[in-house]
């Protein structure tokens, strides 16, 4: 009896180290993917009116674009979530302007090195961004932007914001294709083949992590459960094999029986149910239709996706699933104990 019992027992066992081996091997893989998601977050997180490319992310891109030899006028900005071509915009010293820092719909021209100054401003040469705002002016200049013309509003004068020109509202929307390393919004996307296609790559990665977190606290939450019908089975064993009853125990059992029944309520209250666990939201479909139409739950998405990215959370990760394996060890050593207790 004690035997086919103990093998049930093993079995279980066997089951709940497999879970906690698929579970490290996810928790690698998503480590391994650390870097990839950082990316993929940077390029969400500046694609937003009020998150406008930081001059670290410009002198980043431009960088890039030489290195792949791209079109040197390349607008590297947010305006209106889109990536376009700019024509004209020359300084009095007849330097190309490389970069606009401020808010949405910023103008931006390079074909020369970017420089940051102490407070972080960007600035054209050498020239700081303080001195462009009292020797460039540009408010009120008509600017061609793939065949359009727009209007340059104003331009900024704190420092701080550094440098931008703003154009009306009535510009036309630029037709050209999103570039591979812009930060145009899904909406505005005219091509596939090019940057949007690597950001689809880099979110199926993200839809990925998502599955991968979700299936740590289910596993989790199953080597509970796991965990407190072993406890139960544990009460039922025990009297069953003693054949006693509580009302005629002694103290030292009645004790022994209320702290097994204390350890399955607190296990029972530590097992986490996922209600919206449906492999629905893992779908290309539907996992794409709220990136791009909910910004809200895209936010949503993001915490949840890199929930684990931070290294401490990660060792927090890796410490639960070893306090569930030292549960494990410690009612395989109880079992033992009950065992030889039972042949005395």
């Amino acid at each position: 009896m004690i035997k086919s019992k103990m093998k049930y027992i093993k079995s279980i066992h066997v089951l709940i180290a497999f879970i906690i081996v698929v579970i490290l091997f996810m928790e690698v893989s998503a480590v391994s993917q650390k870097s990839k998601m950082a990316d993929a977050k940077c390029r969400i997180d500046y694609s937003y009116e009020d998150m406008p490319l930081t001059p670290k992310q410009v002198s980043k891109n431009l960088k890039t674009m030489k290195k792949s030899k791209a079109w040197k006028y390349t607008f590297w900005g947010d305006a209106g979530y889109k990536s376009v071509k700019v024509e004209g915009l020359d300084s009095i010293s007849n330097q190309k302007i490389i970069y606009f820092c401020g808010n949405s719909k910023n103008i931006v021209k390079s074909d020369t090195e970017l420089f940051i100054d102490d407070i972080n401003c960007c600035i054209l040469g050498k020239k700081t961004a303080f001195e462009l705002s009292g020797t460039l002016n540009v408010k009120g200049l008509k600017i061609q932007i793939n065949g359009s013309e727009y209007t340059v509003l104003d331009v900024a004068k704190d420092v701080d914001e550094g440098i931008f020109a703003e154009v009306n509202e009535n510009s036309k929307e630029a037709s050209e294709p999103v570039l591979k390393y812009g930060t145009a919004y899904k909406k505005y996307a005219a091509s596939l083949e090019e940057g949007t296609q690597a950001d689809m790559n880099r979110f199926s990665m993200g839809k990925n992590r998502y599955a991968y977190e979700r299936l740590y606290f289910c596993a989790d939450s199953l080597i509970k459960l796991v965990i407190l019908i072993q406890l139960i089975l544990l009460i039922i064993f025990i009297y069953k094999r003693k054949k006693l009853q509580l009302s005629n125990c002694g103290w030292n059992n009645k004790i022994f029986a209320m702290l097994i029944v204390i350890l399955s309520v607190i296990t029972f209250k530590n097992i986490t149910i996922l209600r919206d666990f449906l492999p629905t939201q893992w779908s290309d479909f539907n996992f794409f239709k709220e990136l791009v139409w909910q910004e809200i739950a895209t936010w949503k998405h993001f915490e949840l996706t890199n929930k684990l990215d931070n290294q401490y959370q990660i060792m927090e990760a890796f410490k639960s699933c070893i306090q569930d394996l030292k549960s494990v060890c410690l009612m395989m050593l109880t079992l033992i104990g009950i065992k030889i207790i039972g042949k005395r």
